[in-house]
């Protein structure tokens, strides 16, 4: 069988880049903290622009902060080297646990959002959204640690 895991060396940059990133994040959302930094100010290529109070574009140079891009990102990247990289030992028995957590990552994450389809709306919809990008990440390292801290805590045990 192919094994498409990360090697073990990745576990640790992906555990930094993840954590940067994360604490970013909800420093600016759930904060107000100004994580824009302005030398991150640039013009790029953008495919469609809907700018508040004007008539939508598509195929556009605009000026715009790579600050929140490149949060994300690091998010996106640093979870999934944690994530999906090896283990010092990869058996089965963790290539078990890694699936299932997968798989038990998957139901939770979308349960959440279909909850939050009828208990939310308009701009708050959008914001759970976008934080469900990166719960399913989450939700899976958080379950994946938790099942390996419980196997060495049972093997520290016998």
């Amino acid at each position: 069988m192919k094994n498409y895991l990360f090697p073990y060396k990745y576990k640790k940059v992906g555990l930094l880049l993840f954590t940067i990133g994360f604490s970013l994040f909800i420093m600016g959302m759930l904060f107000n903290v100004d994580v824009e930094l302005s030398f991150l100010d640039i013009r790029m290529p953008v495919i469609m622009t809907n700018p508040l109070f004007s008539e939508r574009e598509y195929f556009q140079m605009v000026e715009t902060n790579i600050s929140i891009h490149l949060i994300i990102l690091s998010i996106i990247i640093g979870g999934l080297l944690f994530g999906f990289s090896k283990e010092r030992i990869e058996d089965e028995l963790i290539s078990d646990i890694r699936k299932s957590s997968l798989i038990w990552a998957i139901y939770f994450n979308y349960s959440i959002l279909i909850l939050s389809l009828f208990f939310l709306t308009d701009l708050d919809m959008i914001v759970m959204t976008v934080f469900n990008v990166f719960t399913l990440l989450l939700f899976f390292i958080i379950r994946l640690e938790w099942k390996k801290h419980q196997l060495q805590k049972a093997s520290d045990e016998e």
